[in-house]
Parts: C-alpha cells; structure tokens; sequence
C-alpha cells in the first residue's frame, strides 16, 4: 500500500457522511479484498447519518448498505415520488434525528430552518 493511499477512519472527529461516501466508493473501485474495511465504513456512515446540508439542502442518510440523498429544494422535492419522500420521513423520524436537532437547537438558542420545504 503506498504512503498516498493510507488513511485514518477513526480520527477524533467523526467525518461527514459524504467523506465517507466517497471512501467507500473508493474501497469498492480498488478491490473486493477489503470487505472488512468496507464494513467498518459503513458502520461508521451509519452512526453518522442523517446529515442535513444548508448549501445545497438535502438530506444525505445510509439504509440498507444504500447511500440516498433527498434535495430539500421546492422544484426536487416535487420529481420524487410520494413513496420515497414517505420513507425519508419516517426514517428521520425512527432515527429521533428531529428530536435530537430540536434539543441541539433549543440550547444553542438558535431555530433551525430547513427552508419553505417539507417533505409531505
């Protein structure tokens, strides 16, 4: 393995879902030798997700080895199908990803805003 390829997944500060995205799809390029890396990824991507991004809003989450992003914006949230928004809803809610938010925000004493948008 050469000296540019190493990295470090377990640093002190978790990263965001999308640098793990782009580390597993790299692990996934380069061998299938490396499933336990692989695994390791997504066990980490999964106690990260959901991530919700301002610039552009989207919400990026892992479920069933699946990374899936939802576009928050007016003009995507009406090309996805009312199933796929349906399931991105309850699984912000099953993870208590809102509620978790909500109590960030309330003591940081700052709202929270995701835009004009909802999901339904």
């Amino acid at each position: 393995m050469s000296q540019r390829s190493k990295f470090s997944i377990t640093k002190r500060k978790t990263p965001s879902s999308s640098k793990l995205q782009v580390i597993l799809i790299k692990i996934q390029r380069t061998t299938r030798l490396n499933e336990l890396l692989q695994e390791h990824v997504k066990e980490i991507l999964m106690k990260v997700s959901p991530e919700i991004t301002e610039n552009p809003p989207m919400v990026r989450f892992m479920t069933n080895d699946l990374f899936r992003i939802c576009y928050m914006t007016e003009d995507k949230l009406r090309d996805y199908p009312n199933e796929y928004l349906i399931s991105v809803e309850k699984y912000l809610r099953s993870t208590r990803f809102t509620s978790t938010e909500k109590d960030k925000s309330s003591r940081h004493s700052k709202r929270i805003s995701y835009g004009e948008c909802s999901l339904l």
